[in-house]
């Protein structure tokens, strides 16, 4: 398993311009040929339980992409911890249709004009949902997990704490704690094998 962070804004000039950056990422490795399992987590989602085996886990998958709900469709798939398999076709398909829809909805010629969000700017969670929308095969190409599992403040596997959990500092603190908890518990077990 390789981690590769990227701390910066692939298109654009504003701190917010960084929110597009998944698109360019997932991009770049279909164009490197990359063919396994990417995981991608927004800056306010981190692994809860390091123990969790998630190789043999997705090993035993044979979808394109593991993501939680971000809306009342079974295509509206929240883009803030999404799991895509590069070795599936779908998969492939949706991630060259995001970067077209990207570079299309978000040329840089209006992304540099924008120095703040507002209401009429397409986000890339929505040209998910529009790509996956279109799609006849989007039941069969993905698998929406439980926030039981992923994507809340409480999930078992991969936690999120979004805007919804209070002021910036909160949520700092919420992570900071959850984070420090999950390290001790593989240290505890780490001291147990020797």
């Amino acid at each position: 398993m390789t981690y590769a962070p990227f701390i910066g804004i692939k298109r654009g000039d504003q701190p917010w311009h960084a929110t597009f950056n998944r698109v360019p990422l997932f991009s770049e490795l279909a164009k490197r040929g990359f063919e396994g399992w990417a995981i991608y987590l927004d800056a306010d989602a981190y692994f809860f339980d390091l123990a969790f085996d998630i190789r043999s886990y997705l090993r035993k998958t044979k979808v394109g992409a593991h993501w939680r709900p971000g809306g009342e469709g079974a295509w509206q798939a929240n883009a803030g911890i999404l799991l895509l398999n590069f070795k599936h076709p779908a998969t492939l398909e949706i991630v060259d249709a995001w970067q077209k829809a990207f570079d299309e909805t978000m040329p840089d010629s209006r992304l540099l004009g924008l120095s703040d969000w507002a209401d009429d700017v397409p986000n890339d969670q929505s040209m998910l949902h529009q790509i996956m929308y279109y799609r006849s095969d989007h039941a069969e190409i993905q698998k929406l997990e439980p926030l039981s599992f992923l994507g809340a403040s409480t999930s078992s596997f991969i936690r999120q704490v979004s805007a919804i959990h209070g002021d910036f500092d909160e949520r700092i603190n919420t992570a900071r704690n959850d984070v420090a908890g999950a390290l001790a518990r593989v240290d505890a077990i780490g001291a147990e094998n020797n």
